[in-house]
């Protein structure tokens, strides 16, 4: 028992003496894992040092709980004294909503994210970086692991090149030639194909690109062709010029001038490279300009041959005018005298005719042609045109106005003096050319226009010359007289009526010439009784009641014209200029002024106004050469009541001069 008790004692202390023992193991141990532990932590600090990225890491709630040296580095923070919220340290890019949102992008992405953000101290020009983030959870708590690359430089490059290409695309697609590239080694397919060659082509780059010629072109003989060049270029290594045709995507054929060139490239086989001018355009131009000249050429000689013509046509009328106004005046003869009178007024219409011709050519010409549309009966213009015109064919001859027995009015709202000159043009055609027979005028209504027509048993016209009747300066027979005018002046208007003109005709047998008049037809406004045309005769005053006319005329044989033509009905005085006229009027008692418009010191126009200031009741017309409605127009805005244009007709002076003397 004493044994026992000694024994026990002794493995109590030993007992003690071995807890003691693990603990001081325990603590060894535990002493060393801290150093490993912490040998790591400062092996993985240094590595995160040594990178070229920001590296951080913070709570949820954007607590900075770590970050490197390239981060401190970057916003100047003391590595021993990390604290505060990331948030307001990169207050550039984050705050407090946007850290939450970026968190939660996190979350719902898996707990990883990446993006590009603005971050930086210069806050005008912050510097983009490429953010990854992913989160980490440890003791129950989150962290959130920022890695920051820097890419602004990058960033400018690639927007730098961005540009450049958007440039570089945007001269190649503007310039007005084909540029494409072919890969050698690959079958010479298409690398490139720029806007010009897809829209002359009708052919889009993305029906092109990684194809062949026999792929992308509709007509395989061209694809053979370009095969056949290309390899020529690959075989030699010369550039090779050609010119050549094919047919685009739309049928069109094309007309080009290529050039092919070999591009070495490194490692790789060579780029084929074309350069293509479309002259498609300049080839027809160059046609245009071929058939232009020859137009011109053609048109020298016509108008030549008019101005030959022409001088001959004029001096055919002068030569009788000049002889026969020498024979008048010396015969006594009266049966000589009406012979001669005739001859003169003949051969005065035909050089009348001949000089509003070529007046009505140079309108034409300028583009200065006028019309002015107004109510009138077409019925009675063709009756009045066909009775004035029957003194004027040839003897034996009958013209006849088909429609006389038509009592109706056939109002139309044109131009009545442009449609009386289509009528005589026609009507003086068909009696020069009509020594038997009959000559018709006429119309008919049809759906939509009034077809008006001239018909003859003449002498006719070939059938391969119809279409040249209405070319300008074109005579078919040289022995007629005439300037070979009045077809192309119908024409023209019958055009500008909204019509068309057109001719029938068989050789030996007789023409028919047509022309129309764009019409809707009214029942109610055409069933009017027509009213005989009554043309006023002016009323002859005793001697003692002339009235007194004011002539500003500055040329005396105009003068005296017009004294041998109204000095019976009128008291004439005579102003020789617009100063003259002016003065005249304020010393003297006038009842109507006849105005020429060009005279020396004042002219017409500014006589006139003058005399308005003076008197806005006095009548004036004018009487003058100027026979453009332009110059109407002109004179009537300065004052005039009236305009006459000279040579000027006996009845149609005194007719103009009893509408306002004789009433």
């Amino acid at each position: 028992m004493e044994d026992s008790h000694h024994i026990t004692p002794g493995i109590e202390a030993l007992e003690q003496e071995n807890r003691q023992l693990r603990e001081h193991i325990a603590r060894l141990e535990s002493q060393m894992l801290n150093k490993e532990k912490f040998i790591v932590n400062n092996f993985y600090k240094d590595a995160l040092d040594m990178v070229s990225e920001a590296i951080f890491m913070t709570s949820v709630e954007g607590d900075l709980i770590y970050a490197n040296r390239q981060f401190c580095d970057e916003y100047n923070i003391d590595t021993d004294k990390i604290k505060g919220k990331i948030f307001e340290i990169t207050d550039t890019s984050h705050d407090k909503e946007s850290f939450d949102r970026t968190v939660q992008k996190i979350r719902d992405n898996g707990g990883s994210l990446v993006y590009q953000a603005k971050y930086g101290q210069d806050k005008q020009n912050p510097s983009v970086h490429q953010v990854s983030t992913f989160l980490m959870e440890k003791d129950g708590l989150e962290y959130v692991w920022f890695f920051m690359q820097d890419i602004t430089a990058m960033v400018k490059s690639r927007d730098e090149l961005r540009e450049l290409n958007y440039l570089f695309d945007a001269i190649l697609d503007n310039l007005p030639v084909y540029l494409f590239v072919k890969d050698v080694d690959d079958d010479f397919r298409y690398l490139y194909w720029n806007k010009a060659f897809a829209d002359y082509s009708h052919i889009p780059a993305s029906k092109v690109i990684g194809h062949t010629d026999f792929e992308v072109f509709p007509e395989i003989a061209d694809a053979e062709k370009f095969r056949r060049d290309d390899m020529e270029v690959v075989t030699t290594h010369e550039p090779i010029n050609r010119h050549e045709t094919y047919m685009s995507a739309d049928g069109a054929t094309r007309i080009v001038q290529t050039l092919k060139v070999l591009v070495p490239r490194e490692d790789r086989g060579p780029l084929l490279i074309g350069v293509s001018l479309d002259v498609t355009n300049m080839q027809d131009l160059e046609q245009e300009l071929v058939q232009e000249r020859l137009r011109a050429e053609q048109s020298d000689r016509l108008k030549s041959a008019f101005l030959a013509n022409m001088s001959h046509e004029i001096r055919t009328p002068l030569n009788a005018i000049v002889g026969f106004s020498q024979l008048l005046a010396e015969t006594d003869d009266p049966d000589d005298k009406e012979q001669f009178s005739d001859i003169l007024k003949q051969n005065a219409d035909v050089l009348l005719q001949l000089i509003n011709d070529i007046l009505d050519i140079s309108k034409i010409e300028a583009g200065t042609l006028e019309y002015v549309r107004m109510p009138m009966d077409l019925n009675e213009l063709l009756s009045n045109t066909s009775e004035m015109m029957k003194p004027r064919v040839q003897r034996g001859v009958q013209l006849i106005y088909d429609n006389a027995d038509d009592s109706r009015k056939l109002i139309i709202t044109e131009d009545r003096n442009r449609i009386t000159q289509v009528v005589t043009n026609l009507l003086t055609n068909a009696a020069k050319f009509t020594k038997k027979g009959e000559i018709h005028v006429g119309y008919k209504i049809n759906a939509n226009n009034i077809e008006v027509y001239v018909s003859d048993t003449g002498i006719g016209i070939d059938k391969d010359k119809i279409d040249k009747v209405f070319d300008r300066f074109v005579k078919l027979n040289t022995f007629a007289q005439g300037t070979g005018l009045g077809l192309p002046i119908c024409k023209l208007i019958a055009k500008t009526l909204g019509g068309e003109i057109w001719c029938e005709s068989v050789k030996d047998q007789g023409s028919t010439f047509h022309f129309t008049i764009p019409y809707v037809f009214d029942r109610k406004r055409q069933f009017d009784k027509k009213e005989p045309a009554a043309v006023p005769e002016p009323k002859e005053k005793p001697v003692g009641e002339k009235r007194n006319i004011l002539v500003a005329e500055d040329v005396y044989s105009n003068y005296m014209l017009l004294d041998a033509l109204i000095s019976n009905r009128y008291n004439l005085l005579w102003a020789r200029d617009g100063e003259e006229a002016l003065k005249m009027f304020k010393d003297n008692e006038v009842d109507l002024i006849l105005m020429d418009i060009k005279m020396p010191k004042i002219d017409g126009i500014e006589a006139a106004r003058l005399i308005r200031t003076y008197s806005h009741d006095i009548p004036i017309i004018a009487l003058s050469a100027f026979a453009f409605e332009s110059d109407k127009k002109k004179a009537m805005d300065a004052g005039f009541n009236d305009y006459l244009t000279k040579p000027v007709q006996r009845a149609s002076l005194i007719n103009t001069l009893g509408k306002y003397l004789e009433s």
